[in-house]
């Protein structure tokens, strides 16, 4: 059942669409589509080839939060043009507020590979976590 592919094959942990929504993205989409992404506000884009990030950046480790020794995770939504940039970065979930500009800003830095949808180049939200850990601070 194409519904069930769908659902197991979410890319957002924080998704959860409504019913009418699940079934609507079932409804139009392709049948050789293979990742769906589907966000709370709504908005999902079918695609058949995901993007790949081919310039990753590595968030600043906030100076006060390396001297406080504090770690944390911070979770993004990137908009993802069809030439790869990221267009908007949103905020999903961060366990510390310190950490949360460093993420917005290094995820607005990276660069993709396009998404593909029936061999063209499409426009996709991609969910990137950032993980501040002090092990990995410089």
């Amino acid at each position: 059942d194409k519904a069930d592919i769908v659902m197991f094959l979410l890319n957002d942990p924080f998704a959860q669409p409504s019913l009418f929504a699940q079934k609507e993205m079932v409804k139009n989409m392709e049948s050789d589509s293979k990742y769906v992404e589907i966000f709370k506000n709504g908005d999902f884009v079918a695609f058949e080839k995901e993007p790949i990030a081919v310039k990753s950046v590595m968030p600043k480790y906030p100076d006060i939060a390396l001297r406080a020794g504090l770690e944390g995770n911070v979770f993004v939504k990137a908009w993802v043009d069809k030439e790869g940039k990221v267009r908007k970065v949103v905020l999903l979930k961060a366990d510390a507020e310190i950490f949360v500009q460093a993420a917005i800003d290094a995820a607005s830095q990276m660069v993709f590979t396009p998404a593909i949808m029936q061999k063209n180049p499409v426009s996709v939200w991609v969910s990137i976590p950032f993980h501040f850990r002090l092990k990995n601070a410089k």
